[in-house]
């Protein structure tokens, strides 16, 4: 398994990354793909995120449900790569 989808809002995150950690001790940056959901609307942040090692961002609501949503798009973008 390399690619989890992980909740951004709730635990047990910690779990998941642990026992990643085991399957892959020499480390699993470049091996494994975090996949975060809940993210924007439903509260998740993004450095938390980043922090945790997610490298996908999953995003719904906050693009269709915006009044905008191309700026809404360039909005993520931009705190993703850490403009904002």
């Amino acid at each position: 398994v390399t690619n989890f989808v992980i909740p951004a809002t709730k635990e047990p995150k910690s779990i998941i990354k642990n026992q990643v950690t085991k399957w892959y001790p020499n480390g699993f940056r470049g091996t494994v793909n975090f996949y975060a959901t809940g993210f924007k609307t439903q509260g998740g942040q993004t450095k938390p995120m980043i922090d945790f090692g997610v490298t996908k961002f999953i995003v719904g609501r906050a693009i269709y449900e915006s009044k905008n949503p191309i700026e809404e798009v360039c909005k993520i973008y931009e705190e993703i790569n850490g403009v904002i």
